[in-house]
């Protein structure tokens, strides 16, 4: 995970030491679904049979191409865990609206709030396109979730929609996840 999530990274890179440089540590940048496509990637890598250098490089180059945004059913456990680097309005959160979070550089902002359904699944999707990739479909898909609702259940019908080649993963969410970044939370990555 991301060092800036928490403390894996810096624990893995100290046990590396004693691997005598045959174990590589990679700053993820990021946490769950991230991590779950790096190690896809490495895998497909390694079943080709490339060097452990050209895995590398190729997972830091693969990482800063991840799109990753999440929504939870508030700031609250972010802010308090001093977790976020853009933080909301001044006056807090808005009422009977769902912060909308981005993963950039290991680190969380809010990007924007919403009010339903629809409107979050879009906020999300929309937090994923990079005007650099002129509309390029991404591969891979990930939707984290705590609770399978009509909204994830909306935004998996809008995926599949705007990218049908590529692979769409369900994942529900790991509980140290939503201790970390809420209990209510649904992610794209």
């Amino acid at each position: 995970a991301s060092r800036k999530f928490s403390e894996s990274n810096r624990n893995a890179s100290m046990a590396a030491l004693s691997f005598g440089g045959r174990v590589v540590v990679i700053d993820s940048g990021a946490v769950a679904g991230g991590l779950f496509l790096l190690v896809l990637r490495a895998r497909h890598m390694v079943t080709l049979g490339h060097p452990m250098s050209r895995i590398k490089a190729e997972l830091e180059s693969y990482k800063n191409t991840l799109k990753i945004s999440f929504t939870t059913a508030s700031v609250k456990v972010l802010q308090n865990a001093n977790k976020l680097v853009c933080k909301p309005p001044a006056e807090g959160e808005p009422k009977n609206s769902r912060p909308i979070f981005h993963i950039e550089n290991g680190s969380i902002g809010v990007t924007d709030f919403t009010e339903d359904d629809r409107a979050t699944a879009m906020a999300l999707l929309s937090a994923l396109e990079d005007p650099r990739r002129a509309r390029r479909s991404p591969s891979h898909v990930v939707v984290h979730y705590a609770n399978r609702t009509r909204t994830v259940e909306y935004l998996l019908y809008r995926l599949r929609e705007l990218y049908p080649t590529a692979t769409v993963y369900e994942r529900p969410i790991t509980l140290s996840i939503q201790l970390n970044l809420g209990h209510d939370i649904l992610g794209v990555i």
